[in-house]
């Protein structure tokens, strides 16, 4: 195991989640960092079904978000494409984008 993991030195702790490591810990440390470093794994990887559709829909949210933001920002500045169909049905696409987004971050607090 030692030899897969490449561990140099101990002690160190290693963090999985559905069956990889997803983090680690080298060295010793005091306490209250094991248990932070565990309680950040733990809300990053939740076990229940519920807890993981939390940080599927949170991820998904941010990122709807933050390129919901990056479109708006082209929009801004895009002028030779305004009168284009295309342009126009991505437009309104991507208006019922951030309605869809709004409305999964209302049921993301309602969970």
């Amino acid at each position: 195991m030692a030899a897969k993991y490449q561990i140099m030195s101990i002690p160190m702790q290693m963090f999985f989640a559905g069956g990889g490591k997803v983090d680690e810990i080298l060295g010793a440390v005091p306490e209250q960092m094991i248990r932070a470093k565990v309680d950040e794994v733990l809300q990053r990887f939740p076990a229940d079904e519920r807890g993981g559709l939390k940080v599927v829909l949170s991820s998904w949210v941010e990122h709807n978000k933050q390129d919901s933001e990056k479109f708006r920002r082209w929009n801004e500045k895009a002028e030779d494409v305004k009168n284009d169909p295309a342009y126009n049905s991505i437009l309104q696409a991507a208006k019922e984008m951030e309605e869809i987004n709004k409305r999964l971050s209302q049921l993301l607090v309602e969970i």
